[in-house]
């Protein structure tokens, strides 16, 4: 092999695992030399109960290997009982807030980062003793408590002190406790620290948590607050996703006004693309002018995903109007989203009681309709198997393709027939 090019060799190495590049390596020197840049996968993987950050530490100060990584993920989602030995290997360890000037250390000296993830919803990949993401294993994205909320918090504002010499084009924040943003001290750090990393963004995922009881006070604080970081993402940003998942009570919505959310100031992104929104009870009237505002760049529109739906389960994580109706929303953006070429909805839709979603800020609906996933978050068309998720649980399942080509192409309004919930 040492008589192929070097850019045949460097295919080669592309196309191998983390395994297979180590064996080729003691091929030769030659191979050796060629493959030292594909030791480290360009995705870093980290978990809360492995010392990653020392690890991401030390690879970033490698004159050669941190040119590797540009994509990051920090997965602390807790693991099922029977996996809770793999977690109390951790006890020894300095907790990830702990470490926020070594991360950003580590976060500055990479010079081809683009992509970081932090997550506490997704199941956890364990890794083998030589960094090797494996299958992943039952975790519990629903269990929950005040000690579990308030070191996420410590966490996340660790993060964003350590992004702050980065410059990120993605970043996805999944399962951010809402009072984050209400509690003082965090108001002012993130305020602080946020508006130069989300500057460059031209993706951002962000999934908050809303805890089981929230004062109206403190719940407009936070609110409030969320809408002025987001507003820090600037003019650069082309898809933004906007998801409520309560780890209490997945099928509960959030309400939220988006004039109250972005200071009622008509706000907009001006190259706003694609956009997400998952678990929110809205306003139609609300609703119908935030999408409008954007519909001069506005092309693809997902309303509802998967929430926090076990495995198997059908999509909670859909849509609820607490004032209005769906028909009265698709009519009014009929020929008002003219570059719009992809809409899809998934999950649970329905009207709710407006004097309880006041009242309370979440609300469950009555007559549900349930959309079933015909595109994955990608727009890669889904095979028939996992379209059918939840299916035969009492209630039928309907799809947007026929919503998609009214608000795409014109025509007459789709006729749809569901059940009463």
């Amino acid at each position: 092999m040492d008589t192929l090019p070097v850019e045949l060799i460097r295919l080669i190495f592309e196309f191998c695992d983390g395994p297979s590049v180590r064996s080729l390596r003691l091929v030769s020197s030659f191979l050796a030399q060629v493959g030292y840049d594909y030791l480290i996968a360009a995705h870093f993987y980290g978990l809360a109960y492995r010392n990653h950050v020392k690890r991401l530490h030390a690879i970033a100060c490698h004159e050669r290997l941190r040119g590797s990584i540009s994509v990051i993920t920090f997965n602390f989602s807790p693991l099922a009982v029977h996996h809770q030995d793999l977690e109390r290997q951790s006890a020894d360890l300095p907790p990830f807030h702990t470490q926020a000037a070594l991360l950003e250390e580590a976060l500055a000296a990479l010079p081809n980062l683009q992509e970081l993830e932090i997550t506490y919803t997704k199941p956890p990949r364990p890794l083998s003793r030589t960094g090797e993401a494996s299958p992943t294993v039952a975790h519990s994205p629903r269990r929950v408590c005040d000690r579990d909320r308030a070191l996420a918090r410590l966490t996340l504002n660790a993060l964003i002190t350590a992004l702050r010499p980065t410059h990120l084009t993605a970043l996805t924040l999944d399962g951010v406790p809402l009072e984050l943003f209400r509690q003082a001290e965090d108001r002012r750090h993130w305020f602080g620290c946020a508006r130069a990393p989300l500057a460059h963004l031209t993706r951002l995922d962000l999934a908050v948590d809303p805890p089981a009881s929230l004062y109206p006070s403190a719940r407009f604080r936070a609110v409030n607050g969320l809408g002025r970081v987001l507003q820090f993402t600037g003019p650069r940003l082309r898809r933004l996703a906007l998801r409520a998942r309560p780890a209490h009570a997945p099928r509960e919505k959030f309400a939220l006004c988006f004039d109250a959310l972005l200071g009622g100031q008509g706000f907009v992104w001006p190259c706003l693309e694609e956009l997400v929104l998952e678990g929110l009870s809205l306003a139609e009237a609300d609703l119908r002018g935030f999408l409008v505002r954007h519909g001069a760049t506005l092309r693809r529109l997902r309303l509802g995903g998967r929430g926090l739906a076990k495995a198997g389960e059908a999509s909670v994580g859909g849509i609820h109007l607490h004032e209005g109706m769906f028909r009265a929303l698709f009519a009014g953006l009929r020929g008002r989203l003219p570059v719009l070429e992809r809409f899809h909805m998934e999950g649970d839709f329905g009207a709710v009681d407006a004097a309880a979603a006041a009242t309370l800020g979440t609300a469950r609906a009555r007559g549900l309709m349930q959309f079933r996933a015909v595109a994955a978050e990608d727009w890669a068309e889904l095979v028939p198997a996992e379209q059918s998720l939840g299916e035969g649980q009492g209630r039928r399942m309907l799809d947007s393709v026929e919503l998609e080509r009214y608000l795409v192409r014109g025509g007459d309004f789709p006729r749809l027939v569901t059940r009463e919930d």
